[in-house]
């Protein structure tokens, strides 16, 4: 690691930990590293939590400073404008009786975090039954959403996105879940009843806002962060499972670490664990720990997902082919994949002739071929 990377993450890791955090580079190459850096991770709204107050900050650079302070001040903004709108979502999602369980960033900013702006968050990921999905584009049609084009099925996609932007210009974005995780081998690792079962209220959003049990939210943060973003150190997400744990009692460790090797996830779940011990040392009983760790976690096949980065679509493709139980989920998984509805391939392509399918469907195809052969690695979404 070259000596500026070390100096940065010196300097996220001990601000975001309270730790004394003077400004010692001041050359414009580091100004940009960090600035960039420090957005992409979502953290400068913390940044400035920590530091704003100290004598530290005046060490900072002014274009740092003034950088941080209107993030910040653009969250608050935006924070207030999101929780109004999921209010009126909840409340129109309850008058239909639909069971919604809030998931991810938006809950943990009112639950753990100091204030709810310092926790950014891109969508609002909410838990359903896939019996309500109807019921849920229905209500967000009227309230002027427009549907993400993505690819359905029972297999290949467990999510619905819906987006629009609104008189202020923010993006308001929901994802509905039916199962946690598109991957096979995450996707019934909580399933919505055992999330309905334990889940809690939500007061800064409203009586109608419920959220998982600290247990379920920390086995989420550890998942998310591999199934679908090949085990990315993005240090909120990192700093997400520090304040859960800080929040937990022993009791309530102990029974995430049973539930975790009870859903196979224990490997998965060691590792975010680790990553954000060594960048905020966070804390965990020695002794439960220490017994997850030794546990051999190359017996689960979630563990294959923290062996390589390389080969994201051949071995994602793979792994879903081996989860899924018979021949006859692994053949619609494999139509699903190669042929998606018509009219998803009518607007990805921009066009409405039908008469076009069975080329758009080769096209498809042809380049999915490529992909695979190749063994190109997915992403960070």
């Amino acid at each position: 690691m070259d000596n500026n990377k070390q100096m940065l993450n010196d300097l996220l890791s001990n601000t975001l930990q309270g730790k004394p955090a003077p400004w010692l580079d001041n050359s414009v190459e580091f100004e940009d590293l960090f600035l960039e850096t420090s957005f992409n991770h979502d953290v400068q709204p913390l940044l400035y939590h920590f530091l704003n107050k100290t004598p530290e900050w005046l060490t900072w650079p002014e274009r740092v400073r003034e950088a941080i302070i209107q993030e910040t001040q653009f969250q608050s903004v935006q924070t207030l404008l999101k929780k109004a709108e999921l209010e009126r979502l909840l409340e129109a999602l309850d008058q239909k009786n639909i069971p919604a369980i809030l998931m991810k960033g938006m809950p943990l900013s009112y639950q753990i975090y100091p204030r709810p702006h310092l926790r950014p968050s891109l969508d609002i990921d909410l838990f359903i039954q896939k019996k309500d999905l109807g019921a849920v584009k229905e209500i967000m049609t009227k309230f002027d959403y427009t549907p993400v084009n993505s690819v359905e099925g029972d297999f290949v996609s467990h999510q619905h996105t819906f987006v629009k932007e609104d008189g202020h210009g923010i993006k308001h974005a929901y994802d509905f879940h039916w199962r946690i995780s598109n991957p096979a081998v995450f996707s019934d690792s909580l399933t919505f009843a055992e999330a309905d079962q334990n889940a809690s209220g939500v007061p800064g959003l409203g009586k109608h806002a419920r959220s998982l049990c600290l247990e379920h939210a920390l086995l989420l943060a550890c998942i998310h962060r591999v199934a679908h973003h090949r085990h990315n150190e993005r240090l909120i997400w990192l700093y997400d499972i520090r304040l859960l744990v800080k929040k937990m009692s022993a009791e309530q460790i102990r029974s995430f670490l049973r539930f975790a090797n009870a859903k196979r996830v224990r490997s998965v779940c060691y590792q975010g664990l680790s990553l954000s011990r060594q960048w905020f040392g966070t804390s965990l009983p020695e002794a439960e720990l220490h017994a997850f760790e030794n546990q051999n976690g190359e017996a689960e096949p979630s563990a294959v997902y923290l062996r390589s980065e390389k080969g994201g679509i051949r071995r994602n493709f793979m792994l879903n082919w081996k989860t899924l139980p018979s021949l006859k989920d692994k053949t619609r998984f494999l139509l699903e994949t190669v042929f998606p509805s018509p009219d998803y391939m009518l607007k990805k392509y921009s066009t409405r002739s039908r008469v076009l399918l069975p080329i758009l469907y080769a096209r498809r195809g042809c380049a999915g071929l490529l992909k695979f052969l190749r063994r190109t690695s997915f992403r960070t979404q």
